[in-house]
């Protein structure tokens, strides 16, 4: 589908299963229950196909892990922001993170998440970030953020969710990719 290929997975989106793995997936444990043919996000879910799972869950994982990276080891140094002052108990009896308050890794991984469950879904993207909103918030809450740390997180897990679905699109599974027949 030509809009997959821009980095766009549109409502209506397929994938070809064609009941075979990569390499790489057969090696993680990947599998899929039959030869499914065309498929879509609904029909996998009907029919468990874990191929079409795969590379989405694959897609989330890796894209979380870098932005983690990038914000808990890159941005939070540059800024060295300290946490709110609180003496009280803290809700639900958190510790206090040693790392830099600015921004709330939370919020970025929470916004990154929903604008990746939610590409070429948009019926599903108020749910996606809604939670994000309440992790966001929480972190707020428990006294460990200040407001601006979150809705710097918020927009930055937002930006990295649109390049992560531009560099990496979910895209239907090649020929050339397959090991061999389940």
């Amino acid at each position: 589908h030509d809009d997959a290929a821009e980095g766009a997975l549109p409502v209506g989106w397929t994938t070809v299963c064609t009941g075979r793995l990569t390499a790489k997936e057969a090696q993680v444990g990947g599998r899929c229950d039959g030869v499914h043919g065309t498929t879509d996000l609904v029909r996998a879910v009907e029919r468990s196909c874990n191929v079409f799972y795969y590379r989405a869950a694959a897609r989330v994982g890796i894209a979380l892990g870098l932005e983690s990276g990038l914000v808990n080891l890159g941005v939070k140094s540059l800024f060295r922001r300290t946490r709110p002052v609180y003496d009280g108990p803290r809700p639900y009896a958190l510790r206090r993170p040693l790392t830099s308050s600015f921004p709330s890794g939370h919020a970025t991984s929470g916004f990154m998440a929903a604008a990746l469950l939610s590409d070429g879904d948009e019926k599903v993207a108020p749910l996606y970030y809604g939670l994000a909103t309440v992790i966001a918030v929480s972190r707020v809450y428990v006294k460990i953020h200040h407001a601006s740390d979150v809705a710097a997180g918020a927009a930055l897990g937002m930006v990295l969710g649109r390049v992560a679905r531009h560099v990496a699109p979910l895209e239907a599974i090649e020929e050339s990719e397959v090991l061999s027949p389940l």
